[in-house]
């Protein structure tokens, strides 16, 4: 997969690059250390109506890596953290998923803050080239997880996971 003009009869699949900190129970991983059976923090999607959302354990099943020679969206966190995602990738707000490319500064984002997910403002979007490996994270049980502290979408569930 190359470039950020996704393959409209298979959508890309979530990924996040090389180095992007993934919430644990006992802290922040780097996606490209996450092995299977290792606990993450998820969401459950019919929760995130209700503030503050109910805060869930997931579980990895399995890390895939393949390379990716493109633009990342660089989303400015309120908590200060940037996130760079690719521009396909989901995005939890209010009104539900958005691809990271089209969200924009002052957008609600459901984040990690005061140990429970919460909506906050976006401060900035912008964008980066990247030439490296994105990693789709696949879960046990919720298709959720939270990189620097912003839930995002595991795996679709509707579409397999592509491993090479």
């Amino acid at each position: 997969m190359t470039g950020t003009t996704p393959d409209t009869a298979h959508p890309p699949l979530p990924a996040l690059p090389f180095g992007t900190p993934v919430h644990t129970p006992y802290g922040d991983m780097p996606v490209d250390l996450l092995q299977p059976e290792q606990v993450i923090c998820s969401a459950h999607l019919r929760d995130m109506k209700r503030v503050p959302a109910k805060t869930l354990t997931d579980q990895v099943h399995r890390v895939c890596a393949r390379p990716f020679e493109g633009t990342l969206t660089v989303l400015e966190l309120p908590t200060g953290r940037t996130l760079h995602l690719p521009p396909w990738h989901p995005v939890r707000t209010p009104a539900g998923w958005t691809p990271a490319a089209h969200l924009n500064a002052e957008d609600l984002i459901w984040i990690w803050a005061a140990d429970r997910p919460c909506p906050r403002e976006l401060r900035g979007v912008s964008e980066t080239p990247y030439s490296g490996h994105l990693y789709t994270v696949e879960t046990r049980m919720y298709g959720t997880h939270f990189a620097s502290h912003l839930l995002v979408r595991a795996h679709l569930p509707e579409q397999p996971p592509l491993y090479l």
